[in-house]
Parts: C-alpha cells; structure tokens; sequence
C-alpha cells in the first residue's frame, strides 16, 4: 500500500504531504504520513532487481519491476505491482536470492551456467488499499487483490493484509502482515510444492538521518503455512531513498534473503540488491 515504508513508503506519503513536510522542513516536524494516496495523484516505481547470491552468476538474475498507484478518493487507492516490494513488502530484489519478478532481462538458467530467467516475464498482480487509521502518529490501512505469481503455469493467488506505521519524530516503526491463498496449481508437483497458502510479515524500523535521507533496517518472517517449521525464511536488509525533490526520489536496499530458517545455506549465501526510483505527481 501506498506507502508509509521505505520505498514507495516515502514516495507516497511524505511527498504526499509535500506541502506541509517540505525538503527544508525537519523529519522531526513533519505531519504523519498518509496510509494511501491522495484523490487524483499517481506514483510509480521502477526498480533494478538483482540477485547476488553465492554459487551464482554475479548479478542473477536481473529484472526491472515497474509499480503503478492511483488515488481514487482519501481513503481507497489501487495499484498494479510487479516488483517483489509490492507483492510481499520485502526489500528483495530476488526473492530467495534465484526468483526474478516483472520483466527479467537476464540470461536464460542454462546459459553460462547462471542462474537467469526462466521467462522474460511470468508474474503480475492488482490490489486495493483502503485507509483504517488516518489521524495521529499510527497510521493503517487494509487490503488485498490477485497475483499471478506465475503465467506457465498459471498460478493464481489471492492477497489479504494491512500495512501500518507509527512514528515519533524521526523514528518510524513498520509493519505489513499478508496472507496469500492459492487459487489455481494447488497440486504438488513432482518436482516441488503447489501453489497454497503463506504468509508474508515483514517489519521496518526507519530513521530521517536528513530531512532528504531515509535509512532503515528491515526483517520479518515468511514461509507456507503447510509445511512453516521447514519452509520458513528470516531475512535481513538495509536501505536508504534520498528525495530528490518533492516529486522524485531515489534509492536502494541489499538483502540477505535468508539469515534463519529453511535448509543448512550459510546465512550470507542468498542475496539480492533493488536499486529503484519513484515518481508522484
């Protein structure tokens, strides 16, 4: 939801009060951001996805997973997302290390040896948000939508969640719990799991170093419900977006995508960076 976290967080919320919480104002005085858009505005967000995981091709695999939102009225906005923060919150830039999103622009996986696209585009996804809380320093909202997670096979996945924020002065504290349930590819394959029911909920604590500077560190838990004990995964990242002007903003994250959970990978071995920029008018 359009976003009072670190990426499109910023983009829609602080540049959505721009006019009370300008570039030359302090992050201390500023007003609480807002759950969602405007009525009437936009934001989009593109993001440079790669992977940098151990055992890998260096920078696979590569994507570019554009983000789109649109306020409808003050409190509902829709958006349509692509990148790996829009459908679950986290910073990835490839989930586990080896899943691009969007348009995947690397070489295919048996090229070379690396780890690359399977598709050149093969997941895409629509959501409403709808503001709860609007007033104060905690801020919410509510909603869900449809991914296809997958094209071939075609696995669809409904999505149901909040986002909130609460902050006090420059210190912001984030969270995003999400619950996909599999509609279409639930049957286990031979050669892996069904499309079923996980959990995503990650969470982010934020500091304005500047007024134009973000940083914050970002964690959380994810996993399938069937099957958590053994298939969940604890990841760790550090981001920072600097804006540019009240309608630009720049900026990027690196994660390691699995510090706890999962199968005996050393912690430091499933990596990926997002380098991104976002734009609101």
């Amino acid at each position: 939801m359009a976003r009072r976290r670190l990426f499109i967080a910023l983009l829609a919320t602080t540049l959505g009060n721009a006019g009370a919480a300008s570039a030359q104002e302090s992050a201390a005085e500023a007003p609480p951001p807002r759950p969602t858009l405007r009525a009437g505005s936009f934001a989009v967000l593109g993001s440079l996805q790669l992977g940098t995981s151990k055992g890998g091709k260096a920078f696979e695999p590569i994507s570019i997973a554009p983000d789109g939102y649109y306020g409808v009225n003050d409190r509902v906005e829709v958006g349509a997302v692509t990148s790996w923060y829009g459908i679950t919150g986290f910073w990835s830039g490839a989930m586990l290390g080896v899943r691009p999103s969007g348009l995947c622009v690397s070489k295919k996986p048996e090229a070379e040896g690396g780890i690359g696209c399977a598709k050149r585009v093969d997941n895409a996804g629509a959501e409403v948000h709808y503001a709860l809380l609007r007033e104060g320093s905690l801020q919410m909202a509510g909603g869900g939508g449809l991914h296809a997670l997958t094209f071939d096979p075609f696995s669809l996945a409904a999505k149901v969640g909040i986002k909130g924020m609460w902050r006090a002065g420059r210190i912001g504290l984030s969270f995003a719990p999400s619950f996909f349930i599999g509609l279409t590819k639930r049957h286990d394959p031979p050669d892996g799991t069904g499309n079923k029911e996980s959990i995503q909920f990650p969470i982010e604590v934020t500091f304005a170093a500047m007024p134009q500077l973000l940083v914050g560190l970002q964690s959380g838990v994810r996993g399938p419900i069937d099957g958590f004990s053994n298939g969940y995964s604890v990841p760790a990242a550090l981001g920072a977006i600097y804006l540019v002007n009240p309608q630009v903003m720049v900026g990027g994250a690196f994660s390691f995508e699995r510090v706890a959970g999962g199968d005996d990978l050393d912690p430091g071995d499933l990596r990926s960076m997002t380098l991104f920029g976002g734009f609101m008018m």
